[in-house]
């Protein structure tokens, strides 16, 4: 694989001439940005994404941890946040814990390391969110109320107007004999 220094060498300038034609940072003479993208494009160039991410301390990258991803909400969820980061130029890397207390904590360390631009938690481990309110990163926590924590952020459904109105969506479908079948109390959803 071809790097930035070979690239600038093949182009008559210098690497610094190049890394300023593929991030658009500063105005490139015409006639060098010419050279510069006919070499990238006879030489194949693929910028490294791991030294740009270390420069600009950003990875495009978007963590999410979820507790069990075989759970069809969280399998569901994933696919929406992808579809939605991908739209604005992210990428989501998923972390699936298997609610392993240890597996969550290495999960935001992991990810502080790999420069991600943030992490979306969604388990109910209490120690967790009081970590997450120390990760350097930004951190929302979804579907979670999180209670007595300073500085988090957090996304959640009313569950109650959500149940609610499917009591009523049944009641106006004829339903009559309607069971509520509840999950693990410990789940503020």
């Amino acid at each position: 694989m071809i790097s930035i220094r070979e690239v600038a060498k093949l182009a008559g300038v210098s690497a610094s001439t190049v890394s300023r034609v593929l991030n658009g940072t500063a105005r490139v003479d015409e006639e060098k940005e010419k050279r510069i993208r006919k070499v990238i494009e006879e030489t194949g160039y693929v910028p490294n994404e791991v030294a740009r991410s270390l420069f600009k301390r950003s990875s495009k990258l978007i963590g999410l941890i979820v507790p069990n991803i075989e759970n069809p909400f969280f399998s569901q969820l994933a696919k929406a946040m992808e579809d939605a980061a991908y739209r604005k130029g992210y990428r989501i890397l998923l972390c699936n814990t298997n609610e392993i207390h240890n597996k969550e904590f290495d999960s935001i360390q992991i990810l502080t390391q790999m420069n991600a631009d943030g992490v979306i938690i969604t388990t109910t481990d209490v120690e967790l969110h009081f970590e997450a309110q120390k990760c350097p990163l930004p951190v929302v926590i979804m579907d979670r109320q999180v209670e007595g924590i300073e500085g988090l952020s957090y996304v959640m459904a009313d569950h109650y107007i959500g149940g609610r109105m499917a009591m009523e969506h049944m009641i106006e479908c004829g339903c009559k004999h309607i069971v509520n079948i509840k999950g693990p109390q410990r789940y503020s959803s």
